[in-house]
């Protein structure tokens, strides 16, 4: 794969293949879920108060990303991903655990992964479809 055929965000975040995805609906519902994440990430850049950031949305935006890409992700590279400190990205995902929006699987802390439920892919997908255009 070319490097022009791979945008990517410029600290951290997704990586969409543009040349695989393009064509398909499933490419474009991931290019806009890079996005909206990229646009979200750009917003927390100008706002420091936490009333301005939604670090759960971007979470999981970044999941929801990673499965599309059928990309393994674990607890702590969504927290750093997500610029959060690995306390911050393990409350958010205890939070969205108990909202029944994503399941952590594995026992060893160290290799756990990170999905969506069927619930919170369909929220997800909605949040996206809804969204305005990017």
């Amino acid at each position: 794969m070319s490097p022009q055929s791979r945008s990517a965000q410029p600290h951290h975040g997704a990586v969409v293949d543009d040349a695989a995805t393009a064509g398909s609906d499933a490419g474009r519902l991931v290019a806009k879920a890079a996005a909206i994440h990229r646009l979200s990430r750009m917003r927390s850049k100008h706002f420091r108060t936490s009333l301005l950031v939604d670090s759960a949305m971007a979470v999981l935006l970044s999941v929801f990303v990673a499965e599309q890409q059928a990309i393994d992700v674990g607890e702590r590279a969504l927290a750093l991903a997500n610029d959060l400190s690995v306390a911050e990205g393990a409350a958010i995902l205890n939070n969205l655990v108990h909202a029944g929006l994503v399941v952590i699987s594995g026992t060893d802390t160290e290799r756990r992964s990170v999905g969506l439920t069927p619930i919170g892919s369909a929220r997800t997908r909605g949040f996206i479809d809804d969204h305005p255009d990017v």
